[in-house]
């Protein structure tokens, strides 16, 4: 038996126990996660995030488990007594989600900062020069934020600041987030001015992107990272972009846009959004753009399976095509994005909606929301209001019956499957190839 990964130290010594009991019934986790393939086989405690190898002798004593329950006795004799203080086995009437819990709230607590909003996703525009056929906003009215809307929207920051020096985060989304530069500007500077410390990050197609531009965002707007939106090869890219203005707005201007945020030295994510038709072609793209950035340090990718596919059964299949494609990627050293890597941490919170620090959306006219998919998430208050306060919820009252049992729900958040917009029908097998290529690479040494 050998460790892989050690896990999440604080979860440890929150769930783990240091004896076994001789007459208790123990059984498998339902926090268990097991491989099948090769000579050698996989386990993760999806809780704690420990990791473990088992070799066939071993295995074959594990799978008796899986038969019936075993006494601490049966599983000392064993040789397996190392996974009950892992809570690989725990005993039979184990409330495992009270654990679950238990684990959350504290962890939570304990990560918990003081109060205020520390980050914003802020829309300049609803606007957009693309098109693009599969965009999930399609329908929202175009809306431009004034510029009185932006002095609006330092005040709010100001009023919302926590203590200390953290620096605030802004995010810039849209529509297309450059059309509205200059209302980004003008809350940047006017932020300066009032000498609130401050970064960016900015999701964007960018071909809008200027070298004068590029060097204001770094600059003035303090541009950290830059989302890049991709299809594949150039007959994906332009057919699925639909740009209004083509001549000038295309491929051609996403490729050079992206060596002039790297020639800033901003660090540049391309997400590829993918589904059935243009994933026999990503292998072409990825060699292309290996040999168009021959592999800068600035530069990583990341696969992103289209909100239109993630109802149907064919996601399954597209998931164990794109974990393929995954491995040419490494091969070609171009690495994964360092925002969207799943390691083997626990996750205290899961994205903006259950934010620790404080983290809300803001739309051109000043609407507040608690995730950037305004469509998904009703208004929750406005700029305006001197008396609004963000209330954390207490998602975990919400929890889906099913996922209570499941092995990925402390590696999902716990408001998936009621509420989340990035929801899958096919959950537990898109999970399942996840891990499983995940946990083959830690193997591997990948």
């Amino acid at each position: 038996m050998k460790l892989l990964h050690e896990g999440d130290k604080n979860v440890i010594k929150l769930i783990e126990t240091k004896e076994i009991s001789p007459s208790t019934h123990y059984r498998i986790s339902n926090y268990t996660f097991v491989t099948y393939n090769g000579p050698r086989h996989l386990i993760r405690q999806t809780l704690s995030g420990r990791v473990l190898e088992l070799d066939n002798q071993e295995w074959e004593r594990f799978l008796r488990l899986t038969e019936h329950a075993l006494t601490g006795e049966q599983i000392t004799a064993s040789g397996l007594e190392s996974l009950v203080p892992m809570r690989i086995l725990v005993p039979t009437e184990s409330d495992e989600f009270e654990q679950y819990k238990i684990t959350m709230t504290v962890l939570r607590t304990l990560a918990k900062k003081n109060t205020g909003i520390q980050s914003y996703t802020i829309l300049p525009t609803t606007g957009c020069n693309a098109r693009c056929v599969y965009c999930y906003e399609e329908g929202i009215p175009v809306r431009h934020m004034s510029l009185e809307t932006a002095q609006a929207v330092v005040d709010f920051i100001c009023r919302m600041k926590p203590k200390g020096d953290d620096p605030i985060k802004l995010h810039w989304f849209g529509g297309e987030p450059l059309l509205g530069s200059k209302v980004i500007s003008y809350i940047c500077k006017s932020l300066e001015e009032k000498e609130i410390p401050f970064y960016s990050k900015i999701v964007t197609n960018a071909t809008l992107l200027t070298k004068q531009l590029a060097h204001e965002a770094k600059e003035l707007w303090h541009v950290k990272h830059v989302q890049v939106s991709v299809d594949g090869v150039r007959m994906d890219y332009e057919q699925r972009k639909a740009y209004v203005n083509p001549a000038m707005h295309n491929y051609d201007a996403m490729l050079q846009a992206i060596h002039i945020l790297l020639g800033e030295g901003i660090p540049v994510t391309l997400r590829c959004n993918y589904d059935g038709e243009n994933l026999p072609r990503l292998k072409e793209f990825l060699a292309q753009i290996s040999s168009e950035f021959q592999n800068s340090e600035y530069l990583f990718f990341y696969f992103h399976m289209l909100y239109q596919n993630r109802h149907s059964p064919a996601s399954i299949d597209l998931q164990k095509q794109i974990c393929e494609i995954q491995d040419y990627r490494n091969q070609l050293g171009l690495p994964g994005s360092k925002e969207v890597a799943r390691d083997f941490a626990f996750r205290v919170n899961y994205c903006m909606a259950d934010s620790l620090t404080g983290d809300i959306t803001i739309d051109p006219e000043g609407n507040l929301y608690q995730c950037e998919n305004i469509q998904a998430f009703p208004i929750i208050g406005h700029i305006s209001d001197p008396e609004f306060h963000l209330k954390t919820e207490n998602w975990l009252k919400k929890i889906d019956p099913q996922c209570k049992t499941c092995c990925f729900l402390p590696k999902c958040t716990p408001f998936y499957k009621i509420a989340c917009p990035d929801y899958f029908d096919y959950c537990q097998a898109i999970n399942s190839i996840e891990l499983e290529h995940s946990l083959n690479q830690l193997k591997s040494g990948m």
